[in-house]
């Protein structure tokens, strides 16, 4: 991988992952994250003189870089995940895992690497309280559990504003942040419910959001609040205070007894607008929505799909507002001149642009990411005054460089007459022979996948010769709320059948071997191959060839707080864990778990998962806990404590880093191993 398409200086690494390319205002400079081994770090590259360094990445060993973006040309502030044990279970590391809390931190520094500053790091005085009522105990940090960059202040270049639950935890307040000194001045307080600020390109706060709402029948004696509804708030510009807003019409349940609001993509430059995806009039999928910003009542529908949740990034500069949407089918313009630009851009790549992640203040300098087939993703800086194409590097996901892969989307049938989207990644050219099938399976379909990270797995799996399936299935987010229940509510059953139906059309169209399939996720994903090994049945037992592999750690940046997304183990121990929680964990977890929060579950609830309790199932079975993979066979003394640990998921690793290609370098070789036995055989031979 090259980046900025030049020889990389002694300080940067050159084969690394490049992610989260973002421009100064003036266009100038560019900060990319990379990521390689167990390193994130930020590079600055100046782009007229091509020199560039890191400006952050020398951290602890439990604290890890997120993200960096510019607040002004000479100085960003970063987000860094710091992981702590939760205070009380330090004695039960076994079960709770040592990276059990996670704590979201920010600091800024200079586009040198000077000046490094923390942001409201001074220790709170008093601790905030619980749910606005209750005082936290002193020296928990959970107590300011996260941080949040809300908006730069045009205005005011040398302050930022930033979210904090420093006052009612875990209800945030926003604090007017001196991006030198890290100082920082209460400017909106908290609300009850309200996790969430958003500001217009201005930098005023405008709108606030959440998943809890304050309420009487709250259980004070417990560590939290039930859910009892999203909400929302509004600051219409010019006024003080806030106006409480009715989002009833606006939301709708993503489980039996969680309820899930509209999700706030961006502002209009005028800021009269406001764009979010949401599920209006009790509609069964996510669509997005140009809204009113006074009122949060929706005006337009501007993108939808047939049959899941649309998956939107918005995109947008300072002196042109909100100008579209990227999403898996494209980009949806909301000027048409930016997208002129970029199409006639395109036909100079010839390369489908799939996102713009980020552009200059007056929106005449732009990111471009376009995909190249499966595996490549580039990245151009577009200077509209000239049209001018500069080539900023790329990445290839990994996998065999010499082997071309292709995807392509199509449906199959369930035996109950459903039809659901399946998505394969093929080898190129696949020739005669009817390939093994290795299932890779997600839980989370997520509503701000950005369409520019590349999926390393598909292609690390296919480019060795497989037939790599990624099936919808009920049970899975992302595709409307009957059917995520429907694989629930029956124990797993469906989900377990509507893979193995994958797998039985991948064999009537001749794509792919029934005998011989192996499974594999990552975080829920993990916990769901598991579940579909457990009951897949092959026409010939007798002669078949099966596995599973699942990484057992969640990706950071799915760890963030989201109004969107309740059904989530992430939080435990700050919130309500949700279906996935009584569904997916082993019973002493979810017991404690939910010992903190008065929202627990019925007695009769029918929801309970196929790998709670689960035998060996007589086949491979890869497990890779806390930075270690094992093979458990079926007299593995540690294979029912590690398979306790996919259900809860009390690691996190990035996308790329060495917990992921350890897991992926094990797991070819697991593949190899039962999928082609002869083949690997005669290979140990040689």
């Amino acid at each position: 991988m090259l980046w900025l398409a030049a020889a990389v200086s002694s300080h940067v690494v050159a084969d690394a992952r490049v992610s989260d390319l973002r421009l100064s205002p003036d266009g100038s400079r560019v900060v990319a994250i990379q990521t390689t081994g167990r390193t994130r770090v930020a590079v600055v590259a100046d782009l007229a003189s091509g020199r560039r360094g890191i400006v952050a990445g020398h951290f602890r060993p439990r604290e890890r870089l997120d993200a960096c973006d510019w607040v002004t040309n000479q100085r960003l502030v970063c987000s860094l995940f710091m992981f702590r044990n939760r205070p009380g279970f330090r004695q039960n590391r076994a079960a709770f895992g040592d990276e059990r809390l996670r704590l979201i931190r920010l600091f800024a520094v200079d586009h040198d690497g000077g000046n490094p500053r923390a942001l409201l790091d001074g220790p709170l005085r008093p601790p905030p309280r619980i749910g606005g009522v209750m005082p936290g105990r002193r020296g928990n940090p959970a107590n300011d559990l996260e941080q949040e960059l809300v908006s730069r202040l045009i205005d005011e270049p040398r302050h930022v504003l930033v979210s904090a639950s420093r006052q009612a935890r875990p209800y945030t307040s926003v604090y007017r942040v001196d991006i030198h000194d890290g100082t920082g001045e209460l400017a909106v307080g908290w609300q009850p419910g309200i996790l969430l600020w958003h500001a217009d390109w201005q930098g005023r706060v405008r709108l606030g959001t959440g998943q809890y709402a304050f309420g009487n029948d709250v259980s004070w004696g417990s560590f939290d609040e039930p859910p009892i509804g999203p909400t929302a708030v509004a600051r219409p510009s010019g006024e003080a205070g806030v106006r409480r807003l009715d989002v009833a019409r606006l939301s709708s349940p993503v489980g039996p007894t969680e309820m899930a609001g509209p999700r706030v993509l961006g502002f209009a430059l005028d800021g009269r607008s406001v764009y979010y995806a949401a599920r209006i009039d009790g509609a069964d999928l996510a669509s997005v929505w140009e809204a009113d910003a006074v009122t949060f009542e929706p005006v337009r529908e501007l993108i939808a799909e047939p049959e899941r949740d649309v998956a939107a990034v918005a995109i947008g500069g300072q002196g042109c507002g909100t100008v579209g949407f990227a999403h898996p089918r494209g980009i949806m313009w909301l000027d048409p001149a930016v997208g002129t630009a970029v199409t006639s851009a395109e036909g100079e790549l010839a390369a489908m642009v799939v996102h713009v992640p980020s552009m200059s203040a007056d929106c005449r300098h732009l990111v471009l990411a376009s995909r190249e087939g499966a595996a490549d993703v580039r990245f151009h800086l577009l200077d509209r005054n000239t049209g001018a194409l500069r080539n900023l590097g790329g990445q290839r996901a990994r996998g065999r460089a010499d082997v071309r892969t292709v995807r392509q989307v199509d449906r199959f049938a369930t035996r109950d007459g459903l039809e659901l989207p399946i998505t394969l990644t093929l080898p190129e050219p696949m020739g005669e022979s009817v390939l093994p099938i290795v299932v890779v399976l997600a839980y989370d379909h997520g509503w701000s996948s950005d369409p520019a990270v590349l999926d390393d797995w598909p292609h690390a799996f296919a480019s060795r010769g497989y037939v790599v399936a990624q099936p919808a299935f009920r049970g899975s987010q992302g595709y409307g709320v009957a059917r995520h229940l429907a694989g629930l509510d029956r124990h797993g059953v469906k989900i377990q059948e509507d893979v193995a139906d994958a797998v039985a059309w991948l064999a009537t169209r001749g794509i792919g071997d029934p005998q011989r399939v192996c499974f594999a996720g990552r975080g829920r994903g993990g916990h769901m191959a598991m579940a579909a090994s457990l009951g897949y049945a092959p026409p010939d037992p007798a002669e078949a060839r099966l596995c599973v592999a699942a990484l057992a750690a969640l990706e950071v940046r799915h760890t963030k707080r989201a109004p969107h997304n309740v059904l989530d183990a992430r939080m435990c121990t700050a919130f309500p864990c949700g279906d996935w929680m009584r569904w997916a964990a082993p019973a002493a977890m979810r017991l404690a778990a939910l010992r903190t929060s008065a929202a627990k579950p019925a007695k009769d609830t029918p929801l309970r998962s196929p790998v709670v309790g689960a035998a060996h199932p007589g086949f491979p079975v890869l497990l890779h806990v806390a930075g270690r993979s094992t093979v458990h066979d079926r007299t593995s003394l540690e294979y029912r404590s590690d398979l306790r640990k996919i259900s809860f998921f009390e690691h996190v690793a990035f996308a790329g880093g060495d917990a992921e290609s350890a897991f992926l370098d094990d797991a070819v070789e697991l593949f190899a191993e039962v999928l082609d036995a002869e083949e690997a055989a005669t290979k140990r031979r040689r």
